[in-house]
């Protein structure tokens, strides 16, 4: 075999072990990025799909894109789910106050912010669904009147 051959030779062997290093390259990443596509658990995504970015052998530029990708498909799993993130956000802040007279103060904002979260289940209760709408009319009216003595 004379060295033409020889080179030709390991040539090929270099362009056989790149162009394999690039197809695992690409099916791993594109197996981590349809893994988060596919994904439907948000806790999932946060910690499972974080470690496998992370020992991925990906390079660092690659494993910051499927980590923007990874937040985007939290960030709209959590709102497909009306209400959830939301309801939680209310609910750690209100059980985080420590001063009565911050959730006194602040019970209008809550109010408002309960208000905002599109969950229908408490509709299935007519009775505090009217009540609240007494609650509201009684705000509004002066004096000592209330709604149930003008009816």
């Amino acid at each position: 075999m004379n060295l033409i051959e020889k080179l030709k030779n390991e040539l090929q062997t270099l362009r056989k072990k790149r162009l394999d290093f690039l197809a695992n390259y690409i099916a791993e990443f594109n197996r981590i990025q349809q893994g988060i596509q596919d994904e439907t658990d948000i806790e999932r995504l946060k910690d499972f799909w974080l470690r496998e970015i992370a020992k991925s052998k990906l390079e660092t530029s690659d494993k910051a894109k499927l980590n923007k990708f990874r937040k985007e498909c939290i960030r709209e799993l959590e709102q497909s789910q009306p209400g959830s993130n939301d309801f939680n956000r209310i609910k750690n802040e209100i059980h985080d106050e420590t001063k009565i007279q911050s959730l006194k103060t602040n019970r209008f904002c809550v109010d408002k912010e309960i208000s905002k979260i599109n969950d229908a289940s408490s509709l299935n209760n007519e009775r505090s669904i009217d009540n609240k709408i007494r609650e509201l009319k009684n705000k509004n009216l002066s004096g000592n009147r209330d709604v149930d003595t003008l009816q």
